[in-house]
């Protein structure tokens, strides 16, 4: 069965490197999916999840903006922020949600709320990175 060949990369360094089944990417225009065989694609990405799928294995990678690239089995992503989602992060995460929740009902004069929203927007899809991860280890 063949294989994509996976590299996600920031400014931090190299975040992942794999051979993966599949891999699932928030576009621009929506989510989609990278299958072995995938036509030649340069996609711009927004903030959500990387995942990536190998049998009974995923692996969920954050990316806050970047770029990916299709060519012949090799999909390389160019993340602005990156980072890999671990469950031990959830509870940070949530509280810091909270925070900023609680925050923007606090101050809502002194705001920027486009800054507020854009936050929330990244927390959302760092929770939502690492339901992926609880969700693959519950099986089918």
């Amino acid at each position: 069965m063949s294989k994509l060949k996976l590299t996600i990369v920031s400014p931090e360094g190299l975040i992942y490197s794999g051979n993966v089944s599949s891999v699932s990417v928030p576009g621009a225009n929506g989510e989609f999916g990278i299958y072995p065989g995938h036509c030649a694609t340069l996609a711009q990405l927004i903030a959500g999840s990387v995942v990536a799928k190998d049998n009974n294995h995923i692996e969920a990678i954050y990316v806050a903006s970047g770029t990916v690239s299709v060519r012949e089995n090799d999909v390389q992503i160019f993340a602005d922020t990156a980072f890999k989602a671990r469950l031990e992060q959830e509870n940070s995460l949530k509280k810091e949600k909270q925070d900023t929740e609680q925050f923007l009902i606090d101050n809502p004069a002194t705001i920027n709320i486009s800054e507020l929203l854009l936050k929330l927007s990244q927390l959302n899809a760092q929770l939502r990175a690492i339901d992926e991860i609880k969700n693959s280890k519950k099986g089918p």
